[in-house]
């Protein structure tokens, strides 16, 4: 009999497939067929994050928003957001747009780069940024909304 899909995901991430590192990450995160464990989330996500990988940017960027598996840390948080939602990983872009807007780890709140970044995951149709956006820009000043908007469209 072969290997399941889960032995070979374990095997492959332990040899560096970076993609299956992020899914057991995400699988202990979840406990989806595997013990449910954040520090393990975390050191695979750890993992994968070494190859630069987007996804992986994210789900660890997030585990530290959460202080789930690790320390909570706002500050290397926003950095992994913004690697990878430099690389245009959408979900990166909202969760970097949401801490610049609530001034999580950074100096203070910036609704501007906020806006851009809610704006940019918005554009592809994530539901969770265009709401947070709608409602950042009701609470921002239009010239500050505006000048969003143009940074937006020369992306």
């Amino acid at each position: 009999k072969g290997e399941s899909t889960l032995e070979w995901e374990k095997r492959t991430a332990e040899a560096g497939h970076v993609e299956n590192q992020v899914k057991l990450g995400w699988r202990h995160r979840e406990g989806r067929g595997v013990e449910a464990s954040d520090e393990l989330a975390v050191a695979w996500f750890r993992r994968a994050v070494e190859s630069d990988d987007p996804p992986a940017l994210d789900h660890l960027g997030w585990m530290l928003k959460q202080g789930r598996g690790c320390d909570r840390d706002d500050v290397e948080a926003v950095r992994l957001f913004r690697r990878a939602a430099e690389a245009r990983h959408h979900q990166a872009r909202f969760n970097l747009g949401l801490m610049l807007k609530d001034g999580r780890g950074v100096e203070e709140p910036d609704p501007l780069e906020a806006l851009v970044w809610l704006g940019l995951a918005a554009r592809i149709g994530h539901e969770g940024a265009t709401r947070a956006r709608t409602e950042l820009e009701t609470m921002t000043d239009p010239e500050v909304v505006r000048r969003a908007r143009a940074l937006i469209s020369k992306r």
